[in-house]
Order: C-alpha cells, then structure tokens, then sequence
C-alpha cells in the first residue's frame, strides 16, 4: 500500500520504522509541496489523524498527484490503512471549477439580464443583471415563479401568456416577445424576451433558458419613425 502509493520511499520500507520517521523522510525528500517552516505542523497533524482516525484525507503530492487516505483502528489496536490514488477525480473536479468560472464570467459580461426555468422543478433562476435592469433591491425575491408576470404591463399580459402557450405547445425550439416590464421607479421598460427550450421525448418543454434585452431606446425610435 505504502510502497504503491509513495514508490520514492520503497528503500525507507523496513522493519521497525515508525510511521512519523517515514512522514519526516517523505517531506526532506520534497514528496509533499511544503515550505520548511511547515513540515513539523504537518507531521504533528498528521500522526495526531493517524492515531486516532476520524475520516478520509486527501493529500496533494509534488508530482501533482492526489491520494486519498482512509483509516481505521482494527480490533487488535493497530491502525488499518487504505490509499487511493484520485488524481483524475480531482481534475474533472477542477476542470468543472474553470468551466463554472468561465460561465460566471461570461453572465457577468453580457449587458442582458438571464433567467433560466425548469418547468419540473417549478423553480426559476434570474440573474442579478436582470434585477438591476428593473432597478429591483436586492432584498426583494425575484425567484419566485410568479414574480416576472406580476411585473409586466397589464396590456401586455396575455400576449405574452399567449406566446408563451403556443411555444410550450407546438414543438419550436426559440421563444422570441417584446413586451413592457415595470422598473423599480413605476416606469414600464420595453424588453425582448428571448429563450431556448429543451424538450423530452415526448416533445414538452423541461426547461426554458433566456435573456432579459433592455430595448426601450430602440422603441423610442420605432415610434418616432412611426409618426413621422
């Protein structure tokens, strides 16, 4: 196990050698990424957990390397080890941090305010940039279901509802609509409402994901145009 686990210490394996002896060899010998001033902390800590096991340890190697370490005291007083070697878990591990922070990223970037609703679930999520595009506190609950209907214009409503019907109904995967939403102010801003749809097998919506456009300027000029 030991040997397995640490080949650079195979030659330290011999009869009579105690556990802290091995810890100290293994740290002079650069096996664990640690500053001298941190060695003896580490030792005591980790002779402390193995005399008196409480749960699994994961220890980070200077060749990049994880291990995992489990132990547990057996019946006759001696402690029981097992090493596992979970480099790859904790890449994916990492891997799924980046691609979290890239997605984080990306939201905070864009200029558009997104939601995301799974219709099984019943929950939805809106994104901060939409809260601040209806100049919204941060005190109010905007994940509520309901919370984005209560906020359109009374005229606008039902055909909203009604586009969302039909594109819940029918087997399209975009929902586009233009609508009036209220700012914290009373004032009603013009948004477009855009979203994707991920459908089961049996062709209903799970889960519909979009984004929240400030377009009010825009509709200014429509009308302007309009007029003129």
């Amino acid at each position: 196990g030991y040997g397995a686990a640490y080949p650079e210490m195979a030659d330290l394996l011999v009869p009579g050698i105690t556990f802290e002896q091995l810890l100290r060899a293994a740290a002079a010998r650069g096996i664990y990424p640690l500053a001298p001033e941190c060695v003896e902390a580490f030792v005591t800590d980790r002779v402390n957990s193995h005399r008196s096991p409480t749960g699994a340890i994961e220890q980070h190697l200077r060749d990049g390397r994880w291990i995992q370490i489990k132990e547990r005291r057996a019946a006759d007083g001696g402690i029981l080890s097992a090493w596992t070697d979970i480099t790859e878990i904790k890449r994916r591990e990492q891997a799924l941090r980046e691609s979290e922070e890239r997605f984080a990223l990306a939201i905070e970037g864009i200029n558009d305010g997104l939601w995301d609703w799974d219709l099984l679930g019943g929950r939805v999520f809106r994104s901060e940039r939409l809260r601040e595009i209806l100049g919204r506190p941060r005190s109010e609950p905007i994940h509520e279901p309901s919370w984005w209907l209560a906020q359109i214009h009374p005229d606008d409503v039902e055909p909203y509802s009604s586009a969302v019907g039909r594109h819940l109904k029918t087997g399209e995967s975009l929902f586009v609509c233009e609508y009036r939403a209220r700012h914290a102010s009373g004032e009603y801003l013009w948004v477009l409402d855009r979203a994707i749809s991920r459908r089961g097998a049996d062709g209903r919506v799970l889960r519909m994901v979009g984004s929240i456009t400030h377009i009010t300027d825009r509709k200014r000029m429509e009308m302007q145009l309009r007029e003129a």
